[in-house]
């Protein structure tokens, strides 16, 4: 085994435990490298006049407060499924603009109704209201409570197995299983808590899978292009961790290339190849890079917007992250 949980246990950043603060604890991943993409767009975009004019967070929180749960839901659902069907018709005219003809005010209305999907999935979240504006996909500070040594054991000791059956060390074992979200909630654990290496290499090893392997779960397997991006974003991210620029390049620049099978995938897999394509212009502002991402911004075009949630709530902030990058501004 590479690495063991001792490692992990020595080296995570201890800063994170008991903090409460999502504003805190995203700056510790900040000084860690380690923080998420979407939540450093999503901090951005707070920060933005956008956000600042048009948030609607006292009022809706105010309206929300003391209802039950499936009321606050029905309510915020209400919010998303306006803003999505919004989201569609704002869509439908930026798909009539050439990429080399746009302009940020084509932009700005999708920016003006985000901050209050962003406010409605917080104000329907008790837990949340509490705690402020901020919303992190997948939880701000997943190490408030220290390390989950289970988890992590299991997701090393599988890692070693999977290791030794690619080698041909091991039979491929009908009795392993991989809990695939599992092992990319861990990666993604580590990276903000400053231990990037291990997820680096956790990552190398799941990119050497195929489909002959049994232990990998048949649902996980058809979703083949989406899998492949996510291993290939904890590459990135532990690589900008670890200041390995070139590599960090090198594994954004193959997720924006899966851009040529988006046809056959999903509005959000398209999301998140325009995403991929602002980093590489973030990491290296080159007029090749420029134009690449000027003219992938519409590549989820070709696809229904039929989710309100996730998908429109990224689509926004990668807008707000083209328009404060391409045009550098934070209006």
């Amino acid at each position: 085994m590479k690495y063991s949980y001792k490692y992990i246990e020595q080296k995570i950043n201890k800063e994170l435990e008991g903090v409460l603060d999502y504003s805190k604890a995203l700056d510790i991943h900040k000084r860690n490298r380690g923080l998420h993409n979407q939540n450093r767009i999503t901090l951005d975009f707070i920060d933005s006049n956008f956000y600042k004019e048009c948030n609607r967070h006292e009022e809706l929180h105010k309206h929300y407060q003391g209802l039950e749960r499936d009321e606050r839901d029905s309510l915020a659902d209400k919010v998303f499924e306006r803003i999505r069907l919004e989201y569609v018709e704002l869509d439908k005219q930026l798909a009539r603009i050439a990429p080399k003809d746009l302009k940020p005010e084509d932009l700005e209305p999708y920016l003006k109704i985000l901050p209050e999907h962003l406010d409605a999935e917080t104000a329907r979240v008790e837990h949340y209201q509490k705690l402020g504006s901020i919303f992190c996909r997948h939880g701000c500070n997943r190490l408030q409570f220290g390390l989950d040594k289970d988890s992590v054991e299991y997701v090393l000791e599988s890692i070693d197995r999977v290791e030794k059956i690619i080698a041909g060390k091991l039979k491929n074992s009908n009795d392993l299983t991989l809990d695939w979200y599992k092992v990319l909630a861990t990666c993604w654990i580590l990276i903000e808590g400053g231990v990037g290496e291990v997820s680096l290499y956790i990552a190398e090893v799941l990119s050497k899978i195929n489909n002959s392997h049994t232990f990998i779960p048949v649902k996980v397997r058809r979703g083949i292009a989406r899998n492949n991006i996510s291993i290939l974003w904890i590459k990135a991210s532990a690589h900008i961790q670890l200041k390995n620029k070139d590599q960090a390049k090198r594994n954004v620049q193959k997720i924006v290339e899966y851009y040529t099978s988006c046809d056959d995938e999903s509005y959000l897999l398209c999301n998140r190849v325009v995403e991929a394509s602002i980093l590489l212009y973030r990491l290296e502002p080159s007029e090749e890079n420029l134009q690449q991402v000027k003219e992938l911004l519409t590549l989820p075009l070709k696809h229904s917007l039929w989710e309100n949630t996730e998908t429109v709530r990224e689509r926004g902030l990668i807008l707000y992250d083209f328009y404060q990058t391409v045009y550098k501004s934070k209006k």
